[in-house]
């Protein structure tokens, strides 16, 4: 088990500084639109001129990329060296009628296979821009775990002997972390957002800015312990919440357990009601996923004010919740 002891100060240190780093680069991206213009130049620029495998995947880039890769040139290079370039030459001469007819039929196959490509990337990008949460800033309200929930959440994650790596999504200022941390528990937490993480990470809390929903799909499976939704998942459309229940269960180890932490879209005000309207499931409906997902879900009530209840839930097969903090 881990405690903020345990962590070398250097560790904090680099946190803080990353986090510090981002928070202002974002800062000037909100500032200045015109700066992300300039960052996707040089991203084009460099993957121009660099090896294949260094420039990251941006997708622009790297559909640049497929395009530059999916032409085969039928003249064969021969070299420089005399004598064997004569006979290189005269081979390619010799076969050069076959080899062109399989170049032109492999270059019209990659030609089409390329065009089909950037059609959907187009069509997944209408998608993903209805449901981006990162310039959507009407959807984010930032409400934050009250501190007494969060030491409930942290009890329930921290009761068994060896909780294992805990990860909460998303963290936002870091409440939860810091009560899992405070008993003993070893936890990171996600966040989108990178100016709303700097009070924790100020305090030495591992909080990492990321989206929520892509990072979740990167982990290894059996890879956690617990899990913790709480804040973003306020903001996402239902089939959002089943793909990541889907996920939790791949990414949990046996014995792991799943809590979740927040409000019911019931108890909205009418402008966040309007403005989230058709995102966000209530802690009876986030049973009945985890349910179909094969979790034990258990209701228990939580001190508020804002969050009433949370749900614990554990694989179906391993022993039940048996805790009685509520």
């Amino acid at each position: 088990m881990a405690s903020s002891n345990d962590i070398p100060a250097s560790d904090h240190d680099i946190i803080r500084v990353r986090a510090e780093i981002e928070a202002e680069a974002e800062a000037l991206r909100r500032e200045d639109p015109d700066l992300a213009g300039f960052e996707r130049e040089i991203e084009r620029t460099w993957a121009d001129i660099a090896p294949i495998g260094a420039t990251g995947d941006p997708r622009e880039l790297l559909l640049d990329r497929a395009e530059r890769l999916s032409v085969i040139d039928a003249n064969v290079p021969v070299g420089s060296r005399r004598g064997i370039k004569q006979i290189k030459l005269l081979i390619r001469k010799a076969i050069y009628w076959y080899i062109r007819y399989v170049t032109d039929a492999f270059n019209v196959f990659t030609g089409v296979l390329v065009r089909l490509l950037r059609n959907i990337d187009e069509r997944l990008v209408v998608v993903e821009d209805a449901l981006r949460l990162d310039d959507a800033d009407l959807l984010d309200f930032s409400a934050e775990v009250s501190p007494e929930t969060a030491d409930q959440v942290a009890r329930i994650i921290c009761e068994k002997p060896s909780p294992g790596l805990c990860l909460v999504l998303s963290c936002g200022e870091g409440t939860i972390v810091d009560a899992i941390q405070r008993q003993g528990g070893k936890v990171y937490g996600i966040e989108h957002d990178p100016q709303r993480i700097m009070p924790g990470v100020q305090k030495g809390l591992d909080l990492r800015v990321c989206d929520a929903a892509r990072h979740l799909r990167k982990l290894a499976d059996n890879q956690l312990a617990a899990l913790v939704f709480a804040g973003v998942v306020e903001s996402l459309p239902l089939s959002s919440l089943w793909s990541m229940v889907v996920e939790a269960k791949r990414v949990l180890k046996p014995d792991g357990r799943v809590v979740v932490a927040v409000a019911d879209p019931g108890s909205r005000g009418v402008v966040e009601a309007d403005i989230r309207s058709g995102r966000g499931i209530a802690q009876p409906t986030w049973q009945h996923l985890l349910k179909r997902a094969d979790f034990s879900a258990q209701l228990f009530a939580a001190p508020g004010p804002r969050i009433s209840q949370i749900v614990v839930a554990e694989l179906a097969t391993e022993t039940h919740v048996t805790h009685a903090d509520s």
